[in-house]
């Protein structure tokens, strides 16, 4: 057995552990606010220090890119200049070749073809002008021959004659050749010549171009015409103009030249990188119109220029990441200033926690009797402030629209209730019952009325059946009846006023007693029509104003007593039956009229 002072020692650790649970438990409790009071601490302490911070990162990003902008726009406004005067230079040169006479005389030269195509034995009168043939041929070679030499980017040379079905080739593996079209190696041109082109030269996209020995090259073509029917292609090396131009001009950047058919002329780099590109910048007519231009696209700074001369787009485009390395500094400054900041605001917060959550542990410790005496328990369940307040106002608001739901479910009570009390005598004014109207959603205008009760004669009948469901749907369907009839456009209410009996409650307007006797006579005939017989009318006297609709009501009342005289399915006036009980002329007219209606 153990000691008592272990046993002892046992109960004091319990009782401290509980006590340690019981005050973790509080903390925890007062920890979620104190999150969202530290929270709403540093977002009021941080958010002017991280816009600000944000909008000076911004502008120097801003900045950065402007500046990165200007030097690429510069770049490429320099390689397009160069690419201009290259190509004016080749123009220049090549309507040198195409106005010099020895090359019009060779172009133009009668019967071409036929020298072009002479072999063998030449006969003796060919001679001399044959002699003239090779010589003009000899110096326009000797022209064109010293325009390819007048550039060191154009490759190859081709001069195309259309009637003479010839090809000439200058450059490549041998300074000149000649080819009859149909075996000549490179034909990617032969398509374009057709086009025209107001610059007075066609240029295709780069392209692979055959050489004589079957290896490809890659070269920029332009189409230059001598005349309606022939051509000179002259083809630009791309590896030199890359070597001599583009890679000077910018050697560290990705360049891209299009034509203005999307065409690829030229690219720096992989086949990727340019399909993206260009798929990029196909729709954007900014790129194949504007002189400078510059956009950023997914993370790329896109910067282009067009030039009208020769229907090209330079395009530069460098990734943002590689831009913005620079940049690397100024944001660890902003995340450390920030850290700071968040630090400093923690603890600040923290110190001032608990005067801030005084005054709200005085609104918990309200809450929580309230509910402790509510509820009956002596040790309420623990939450977090925020959910208890809204458990609360839930609470409250469930309450007032539980109350709000049942006074809806009500209405149609109350709204027969009060159509009812309308028929007994009472104090109230116009302006009540129009508030009252209002308030139960009845349209109903104030003003001259005139009360009709209908009886359900046959109701004794109904109930020998013993039945209750089939005289309340009895009942039922003769208030839909009555709500469906014509009323000449006036308003009605419709009560249950006992058992047997229902009362119409219709607005006169400016309708005569004559005017009313024919409308309860129709919904008399509407009722005979969907009901049968066992139905009786009673009008009551008309009332300038609600205040003596009471009257009219038990008017009508009493005219239904004066069954016995005129029989059921009729419709009895008031003011019919007010006579003499010793038969004096008043019931003389009742009987008439009644015997009228029934005919």
């Amino acid at each position: 057995m153990l000691p008592i002072r272990y046993i002892t020692r046992e109960i004091e650790w319990k009782v401290l552990v509980i006590k340690m649970n019981t005050y973790v438990s509080k903390l925890f409790h007062r920890r979620k606010f104190f999150v969202k009071l530290l929270t709403y601490s540093l977002l009021i302490a941080i958010i002017p220090n991280m816009v600000t911070s944000i909008l000076a990162y911004v502008n120097v990003t801003k900045v950065f890119r402007q500046e990165a902008s200007t030097k690429n726009q510069v770049l490429l406004n320099q390689m397009k200049s160069a690419m201009e005067i290259l190509v004016q230079q080749i123009q220049e040169n090549n309507k040198q070749v195409i106005y010099n006479t020895s090359f019009r005389n060779f172009e133009n030269f009668p019967n071409g073809y036929y020298y072009e195509n002479l072999s063998g034995n030449l006969k003796t009168e060919d001679l001399p002008t044959n002699y003239w043939y090779l010589r003009n041929k000899d110096e326009a070679v000797n022209s064109i021959n010293l325009f390819k030499l007048s550039s060191s980017y154009v490759d190859t040379v081709y001069y195309y004659d259309r009637d003479k079905s010839i090809v000439l080739t200058f450059g490549g593996e041998t300074l000149l050749k000649q080819y009859d079209y149909g075996s000549f190696y490179d034909k990617d041109w032969f398509d374009s010549l057709d086009r025209f082109d107001e610059r007075g030269v066609v240029f295709l996209d780069t392209r692979p171009a055959v050489q004589a020995n079957q290896s490809l090259k890659n070269v920029i073509t332009l189409i230059i015409r001598s005349s309606v029917s022939n051509a000179f292609i002259i083809n630009l090396d791309v590896d030199k103009l890359e070597d001599k131009i583009v890679s000077k001009l910018s050697d560290q950047d990705n360049l891209l030249i299009v034509s203005r058919e999307r065409g690829l002329i030229f690219k720096s780099h992989g086949e990727k990188t340019t399909d993206e590109l260009l798929e990029l910048i196909k729709d954007d007519t900014r790129v194949f119109q504007d002189t400078n231009n510059t956009v950023i696209q997914k993370n790329m700074l896109i910067t282009s220029t067009f030039s009208p001369e020769l229907g090209w787009s330079f395009v530069n485009y460098t990734s943002m990441d590689s831009l913005e390395q620079g940049l690397n500094y100024l944001k660890q400054q902003i995340l450390m200033s920030s850290l700071f900041l968040i630090f400093a605001t923690v603890l600040i917060a923290f110190l001032s926690s608990k005067k801030l959550y005084r005054p709200l542990q005085q609104v918990m410790d309200t809450m929580r009797i309230q509910k402790q005496k509510a509820d009956g328990s002596s040790k309420p369940e623990l939450k977090d402030e925020f959910q208890d307040i809204a458990d609360f106002v839930r609470l409250t608001v469930y309450e007032k629209e539980r109350i709000i739901d049942r006074l809806q479910e009500s209405l149609p009570y109350y709204r027969e209730k009060f159509i009812v009390s309308l028929l007994k005598p009472s104090t109230r004014t116009e302006e009540e019952i129009n508030a009252k109207l209002d308030y139960l959603g009845i349209e109903f205008e104030l003003g001259p009325v005139i009360c009709f009760v209908v009886s359900m004669d046959n109701y004794t009948i109904l109930l020998e059946a013993e039945d209750p469901k089939i005289i309340d749907l009895y009942r039922i369907k003769v208030i839909h009846l009555l709500q469906q009839c014509s009323y000449d456009g006036e308003q009605v209410l419709i009560t249950e006023v006992e058992d047997d009996k229902l009362a119409i409650v219709m607005t006169m307007g400016s309708l005569s007693l004559d005017n009313v006797f024919l409308i309860a006579e129709g919904v008399m005939q509407q009722l005979q029509e969907s009901m049968g017989d066992g139905f009786t009318i009673g009008i009551g006297s008309p009332c300038s104003d609600m205040s003596t609709l009471p009257g009219s009501y038990h008017g009508a009342l009493e005219s239904l007593q004066f069954r016995f005289l005129y029989g059921g399915n009729q419709v009895i006036f008031i003011g019919d039956v007010f006579f003499d009980f010793q038969w004096g002329p008043g019931l003389v007219q009742t009987v008439v009229r009644s015997v009228c209606r029934q005919h």
